[in-house]
């Protein structure tokens, strides 16, 4: 009867195989680790808008039956006065206004239903409680809508459609394609970007360079 004997394992060979796999391995655990950290500091890009979302001009806007409007400011990119379908739950527009890494979302009930009038502050993590929230400066918060002067600049990455309209030469539909713009690019990185913007040339711009910021 033939007799069956096991091969020891050639260790030189396995000994190979693992030092020529170790780099495929840390090379993906590097990849792993980059893309997390890209996500933690926003540089990838958002997932895509929730349907039902879209940019609105303030409380007082006309709405559909079933849709509302909320706003939102503190440690999120896109600050500022929404409208949201009826489907649209405040988990979803929490992802849409994309929190920053330091953001606290602790302090918000996710399981709430958005209502119309909301206004959402998302905290940064080490934000002392009785700190001082500042808005978006908004026309129905009287100390903080003051019209627009060479002494207080607009921010175009934070400013609503009504302010918008203040600017010289900006009217409602200039005024959303600078929001339109913004969502589209994840903010201004610099002024200048207003000449991208649909309706906005040299001759408009020359207007506006002395009265916004980014």
């Amino acid at each position: 009867m033939p007799k069956f004997q096991l091969k020891k394992p050639d260790l030189k060979k396995l000994d190979k195989r693992f030092w020529l796999g170790l780099p495929l391995l840390l090379l993906l655990l590097y990849g792993t680790f980059a893309q997390y950290a890209a996500w933690r500091a926003g540089l990838l890009p958002p997932a895509e808008p929730v349907a039902g979302i879209e940019a609105a001009a303030g409380f007082d806007e006309p709405l559909p039956e079933g849709e509302v409007v909320v706003a939102i400011s503190g440690s999120v990119r896109n600050r500022g006065y929404y409208r949201l379908g009826p489907e649209v739950t405040l988990r979803d527009f929490l992802e849409f206004a994309r929190p920053l890494p330091e953001s606290d979302l602790s302090q918000l009930n996710l399981a709430r239903q958005p209502q119309h009038g909301d206004e959402y502050y998302v905290a940064a993590a080490d934000e002392p409680a009785s700190a001082a929230r500042p808005w978006l400066v908004n026309s129905w918060q009287q100390e903080e809508s003051a019209a627009v002067t060479s002494q207080q600049l607009l921010n175009i990455n934070t400013a609503t459609l009504e302010e918008l309209c203040q600017l010289p030469s900006i009217g409602p539909s200039r005024a959303q394609a600078i929001i339109d713009y913004r969502l589209e690019h994840q903010g201004f990185a610099y002024k200048e970007e207003l000449l991208g913007v649909k309706g906005i040339g040299e001759k408009i711009y020359e207007q506006l360079k002395d009265k916004i910021e980014v």
